[in-house]
């Protein structure tokens, strides 16, 4: 999953889209109330069975990413033929493992996975959900 730079103006906006057009291996949708306004982004990647999500903070706590995480595992199982989808998700990010159990996943006993990203050191657990 690609990281969103900030500030995130329309040039970086622009940028974003052109990058996700071109992709072939990742599905990357809106998540939207009313098919029009933006309030987040769900992400696939059709390749590894990773799927991601992001929220805009004013629009957070309203159950969309439990909700579009849903939709999205659904495609990647019974569309996609994906077995299994993973999540990968910080220890200390509460908020992103209440999503992760709302939408049906489950944590694994996989060893966490030790990533940097923006030169900030990261500790990612594996969640998982079978078809």
């Amino acid at each position: 999953m690609d990281t969103l730079k900030s500030p995130f103006d329309l040039a970086v906006a622009t940028e974003y889209v052109e990058n996700a057009r071109k992709a072939t291996d990742k599905l990357q949708l809106a998540i939207t109330t009313d098919g029009v306004q933006p309030l987040g982004e769900v992400m696939l990647n059709l390749t590894t069975g990773s799927l991601g999500y992001a929220i805009g903070p004013a629009h957070r706590g309203q159950r969309l990413g439990a909700r579009a995480l849903k939709l999205l595992t659904a495609y990647a199982h019974e569309t996609a033929g994906l077995p299994r989808v993973i999540l990968e998700i910080e220890p200390d990010n509460a908020a992103s493992s209440a999503v992760a159990r709302a939408a049906g996943y489950r944590l694994t006993d996989l060893p966490p996975e030790q990533v940097v990203d923006k030169g900030r050191e990261l500790t990612l657990f594996t969640w998982e959900h079978l078809a």
